[in-house]
């Protein structure tokens, strides 16, 4: 019976962190770029989701930064940026 427990106890954990961080739009480059610190390959997927706090860092090729309010940010080659996000 704890093993059941457990694992709606980890299903609601990570559906909580899901939710905790609302994405604020996508980020999206030819070449690999770093999201969060971590690197992300261009074929992974077409763009990747950005929220509050996160930082972009693009190296050989532009990446561009769409918001849901359909604005958009191009960050030259070997740029960075960290997206804010007010309370």
């Amino acid at each position: 019976m704890l093993k059941p427990i457990t694992l709606q106890g980890a299903v609601l954990a990570i559906v909580s962190g899901a939710w905790a961080a609302v994405p604020l739009g996508s980020v999206s480059s030819a070449e690999l770029f770093d999201l969060k610190r971590s690197t992300v390959p261009p074929a992974g997927a077409p763009a990747w989701p950005v929220a509050g706090g996160d930082l972009i860092a693009n190296h050989s090729a532009p990446a561009t930064i769409e918001f849901r309010n359909g604005s958009r940010v191009i960050l030259a080659e070997n740029s960075q940026a960290r997206i804010e996000a007010k309370p």
